[in-house]
């Protein structure tokens, strides 16, 4: 008893002084600041910032009015020109409107706009003058869709048998209220770079053609309208005016009035990543619970991303005027602020609101709506529904990310250029005489020093204090003086760390760019209410912690409990998955809002380890579903009777469960029949499907091919006219659509296996989760740069163009990536695999039973793979992002996960790379076959030792096909993304779901291209010796300069005693 009486007297003292530690701050209640928008740029990026390509279009357009009518009449007033003529549905077709104006100047362009159902991501749209994107940003236009809580008919948030809130699944409001949800916008920039509307400049009496191309998602344009520039009045202006209309006087206002409502009840929003959220830091927030989990604030980490916003709706008690305070917390960005945009009623009413800031802070903050001359007032009106929307934006910080962003591209040039010269491994002991070399090199890095350092200088001018980002800034700015004062001699032994700096600068753009803001409720009230405290006192959160401490060690906040279904079961599954937990939380609330409150059927999600899936699955004790197993592992499994063979849910199974193939129609992407070219219908022979929420994009078809032949098929009119496919809705879409080789990886055809009778039947094992593929990546400014845009067509490039390529690029010390494994890597080389493909070569042959390496085809793959290396020098190992980032890389072979990577990790190469179909092998018809290898990840059914029943089996295969699916993949992709960032993009294998994230339309199109060109690795019993042997073989000929066809030749006899002796353990047919 006096040992627990201690250990009581311990914990007491321990929290009070950390109580004590964290209250060491007053508590925080201030105004915040808005920030003009006009002042916080015009002038500084004149002076000192190298203009983007938007401003040097406003610039050039402004010099060119002024010289040809003399005057500064840039902004032609009191213009609301419609120039649309009716509403336009426009899913692929171009949007073109004609018009001229009466006076030339600029405009702004305003769109109306009905949102439809499409793949739920954000429609992008390019715009063109007269056939023509007029600057950078205009070709990248993003209309958000808007979303809401799927909310109970109480409008109450669900809650677990525990009386925990569940987070709501995201509806689009259209499916709320039963009609099309209509919305508006100007044309802007979706990368905060600039807050105003973009503006466009016609000259009178010219015909132009305004043109909306689609990149992404459809929608209907309902007008389309021309609008004068009119300057946003400041707050002061703003105020004279709203006297002036209302006719009262703030000092007459009413009193004592207010309305407040919780944050996380709001009524759109741009993102269903927007969801409400739990904060546990403090009792004040409200609804709060020591023991259950409520949803009780939004935003977080999850509103960070530029552009995104969440709304709205209140109503007033009383006519009048009110401050917009609320509780608020930006405990992230030390040392900046975090920005919003605010609307009122729709409307950016004064300038202050296109830049309100929230300073950083550990602890909640009670703000309100001002500048430092006091707190703003707003005029509202009782019995009407108002709004306030809050939008993610740069703010102060736009130009100077800008200016960053520059000084990275400039830096890369100058490395390059020093590269070019010393190599990336200079001599230390040579002097290379860089300032005769380069004669302005010192003067260009004193320049990069000068625009550093004042852009570390501004940040701490608008942030108040140096911070850690400010500190990434000044430590390149140190290293570029200490080269000039060593006249550039110390460069050659200091590169490696220049590099380093440079990227540290690029990894900087992710940060600033970042900005995270969690409200926790919104107070609309009259100046003299006075607000609640923002954070509990002394002795209450003296309370709250010891509380907190003692309930900790019997409520896991963590866990996440079972909900309560509509449909009830005594059905439960268990699902073990190997990824993060951030991932693991996204789809346990997948699982409670969709898959068991539609089939009832309850899951208990799991993390563990990869390596302990077969273990206790053989051991009794695995689970019912294992997700993101690697592709290399479902058959493994199969061969040892751990897996369930997923064939009978799929396809139509003969009486000896042998899948029955039949001819099938084959469609063109119009809706016609192909025909062959005696006007024969083509047909092939294809396994039949018995679930139409099932399609294959089969080898030789394309997905809109197969979209259309798997609609004809799924309504009875096969081998007629089907819908042409813009015409097909997405709802007519399979929600389960794979490539064939996404599939086939996970099945194996059995010839005699007498002891479980699947002689000649063909296994599947898993339904696809992930694939990725190679593509080809290019830095096109390096390449501008170099002359080689013109003597190259990336799109048409084959291996003997790569080659050319490389004897370029090496009189410059740069470098073609091709991946190469790590030594002692068992995995096939994706490179070698793509070559014997397009060789027309194989894997393995004689009904898989044999390795195929000692063909002709795999001989000539192999030699032309070596020779890369061994002849032209290509290199062994490397990292291609940072090179490809630095330009050390200028183009490479990688998986296309890659891209994603690159959108978050090289910010500052925005629209200066591209991404490309990968080089091919020309054929002896002149085609060029670019087949590439594929790879990825399944989920599987696992079979205990005693045999699952049929219930269990059953809703285990519901769940692999739910979170297969459309709906469950582009669900997972989005919140992923919205989480994590663009880095998190889901390489989703379904192709449906692809289609649905946030890719853009030019990207998409080439992406998908690759993918139906692309094929699997097949697995066989023992197909992991082939890996091993092949890379043995590779470090013979490329180490010891062996000769490439006789290593090759000697190895594939020892993959084939292997298999030999895999298939004699399995007691599967040998080769002959």
């Amino acid at each position: 008893m006096k040992t627990i009486k201690k250990a009581f007297m311990f914990c007491l003292i321990l929290v009070c002084c950390s109580y004590f530690v964290i209250k060491a701050k007053t508590s925080l209640d201030f105004r915040v600041q808005g920030a003009s928008a006009s002042s916080s740029s015009e002038t500084d990026l004149e002076k000192n910032a190298i203009s983007s390509e938007y401003r040097k279009y406003v610039a050039s357009k402004k010099a060119w009015h002024k010289e040809t009518y003399g005057n500064e009449d840039y902004f032609p007033q009191g213009v609301k020109k419609e120039i649309s003529k009716g509403s336009i549905t426009q899913t692929e077709d171009d949007a073109n409107y004609t018009f001229q104006v009466d006076a030339s100047g600029f405009y702004n362009v305003y769109i109306d706009y009905t949102i439809l159902d499409g793949y739920k991501s954000s429609m992008e749209r390019m715009l063109l003058i007269n056939g023509e994107v007029p600057f950078s940003g205009a070709d990248t236009l993003t209309f958000s869709r808007v979303w809401v809580d799927d909310l109970a008919k109480d409008k109450e948030f669900q809650t677990d048998k525990n009386g925990n809130q569940r987070k709501p699944q995201q509806i689009e409001k259209s499916k709320l209220t039963k009609e099309p949800t209509k919305s508006s916008s100007y044309v802007k920039d979706y990368m905060g770079y600039e807050t105003a509307p973009y503006k466009f400049y016609f000259e009178k009496d010219v015909e132009y053609t305004i043109t909306l191309r689609v990149s992404k998602e459809p929608m209907q344009l309902d007008k389309v309208t021309l609008l004068s520039v009119v300057d946003t009045p400041n707050y002061s202006d703003y105020l004279d005016n709203l006297i002036q209309s209302t006719g009262l006087n703030p000092n007459n206002n009413i009193t004592n009035q207010k309305t407040i409502w919780q944050a996380e009840r709001s009524s759109g929003k741009s993102s269903p990543t927007l969801y409400p959220t739990t904060d546990r830091s403090s009792s004040k927030t409200t609804p709060f619970s020591y023991t259950k989990t409520y949803l009780n604030a939004i935003g977080g980490d999850n509103w960070k991303v530029l552009g995104d916003w969440i709304e709205w709706e209140f109503e007033v008690p009383a006519d009048g005027y009110y401050n917009i305070s609320m509780r608020a917390k930006q405990n992230t960005i030390r040392g900046m602020y975090s920005s919003r945009i605010v609307y009122v009623d729709g409307e950016i009413l004064f300038d202050e609101l296109n830049d309100v800031q929230f300073s950083y802070a550990n602890k909640w903050q009670n703000v309100t709506l001002g500048n430092k001359d006091g707190d703003f007032l707003f005029y509202f009106k009782a019995g009407e529904t108002h709004t306030i929307r809050m939008e993610v934006t740069m703010g102060q910080y736009s130009t100077l990310i800008e200016r960053i962003q520059e000084a990275v591209t400039n830096l890369n040039t100058v490395y390059r250029q020093i590269i070019s010269y010393t190599t990336v491994s200079p001599d230390a002991n040579r002097d290379y005489q860089l300032k005769e070399r380069f004669p302005k090199l010192k003067q260009e890095l004193t320049d990069y020093a000068n625009e550093l350092r004042d852009i570390s200088n501004k940040i701490t001018e608008i942030s108040g204090t140096k911070s850690d980002k400010t500190g990434v800034i000044d430590s390149v700015v140190i290293q570029l003086e200490d080269f000039v004062k060593e006249e550039l001699r110390s460069i050659p032994t200091r590169l490696s760390s220049f590099s380093n700096n440079i990227s540290s600068l690029g990894s900087l753009l992710n940060t600033l760019r970042e900005l995270p803001l969690m409200i926790d409720y919104i107070e609309v009230h009259t100046p003299d209410v006075k607000l609640g405290k923002a954070n509990e006192g002394f002795f209450r959160g003296l309370w709250d912690g010891i509380v907190s401490f003692f309930v900790s060690f019997f409520i896991d906040y963590s866990a996440i409990s079972e909900t309560e279904s509509t449909t009830k079961t005594d059905t439960t599954i268990q699902v073990w998955m190997t990824q993060g937990r951030d991932q693991a939380n996204v789809i346990r609330n997948l699982i409670d809002t969709d898959f068991t409150k539609n089939t009832g059927i309850k899951v208990e999600l799991k993390l563990t380890a990869a390596d302990v899936l077969l273990k206790a699955t053989l051991a009794g004790i695995g689970p019912d579903v294992a997700l993101n197993v690697d592709s290399s592992l479902p058959v493994n499994y199969a061969l040892r009777n751990a897996v369930l063979d997923l064939s009978e849910f799929i396809y139509e199974l003969d009486d000896n469960r042998r899948i029955i193939k039949a001819p099938t129609y084959m469609y063109n992407e119009d809706g016609t029949v192909k025909t062959n070219s005696d006007g024969t219908k083509v047909t092939e022979l294809h396994p039949k499907l018995i679930d139409k929420d099932f399609g294959f994009v089969w080898n030789g078809e394309t997905y809109k091919e197969a979209v259309v032949r798997r609609y004809a098929e799924n309504s009875g009119i096969s081998g007629q006219t089907s819908k042409a496919y813009s015409a097909i809705s997405s709802e007519d879409i399979p929600n389960n659509f794979y490539m064939e080789s996404s599939v086939s990886q996970f099945q194996f055809e059995y010839d005699t296996y007498e002891k479980d009778k699947r002689n000649g039947t063909t296994g599947t094992y898993a339904l696809p989760e992930k694939q990725i593929f190679l593509m080809m990546f290019v830095r096109d400014d390096i390449m501008n740069e170099k002359g080689l845009n013109s003597h190259f067509d990336w799109d048409n490039m084959t291996w003997d163009d790569v080659i050319n390529l490389v004897a370029e690029l090496q009189t410059d010390q740069l470098q073609f990536y091709l991946p190469v494994n790590d030594a002692g890597a068992s995995a096939l080389n994706p490179v070698f695999v793509t070559l014997l493909y397009q060789h027309k070569g194989s894997l393995y042959i004689n009904g898989n039973k044999e390795t195929g390496l000692g063909s002709t085809g795999a001989m000539d793959a192999f030699e032309q793979w070596t020779e890369f290396y061994t002849l032209y020098s290509f290199p062994k190992s490397a990292s291609f992002a940072n090179r490809f980032r630095t330009g050390e890389m200028p183009i490479g072979i990688a998986y296309y996960e890659l891209y994603n990577t690159l959108s978050v990790f090289a910010p500052e190469l925005k629209g200066k790379w591209s991404f490309h179909l990968i080089p091919g092998t020309r054929q002896s018809d002149g085609t060029i076959n670019r087949t590439a290898t594929a790879s990825g990840s399944g989920c599987v059914v696992m079979k205990q030792p005693a045999e699952k029943d049929e219930k269990t089996k059953q809703a285990s295969w519901e769940f692999v096909k739910w979170w297969s699916s459309f709906n469950a993949q582009s669900q997972f992709g989005t919140e992923m993304e919205g989480i994590l960032g663009s880095a998190a993009r889901h390489t989703t294998a379904n192709v449906k779901a692809l289609n649905a994230l946030a890719w853009p339309k030019k990207d998409l199109e080439v992406l998908m291209k690759q993918w139906e060109q692309s094929r699997e690795i097949p697995q066989i019993a023992g197909s992991y010796i082939t890996g091993r042997e092949m890379e043995n073989a590779y470090r013979q000929v490329i180490n010891n300069a062996y000769n490439p066809r006789e290593v090759l030749f000697e190895y594939a006899d020892t993959i084939n005693n292997e298999i030999d002796r895999k298939r004699n353990e399995f007691d599967l047919e040998l080769r002959k």
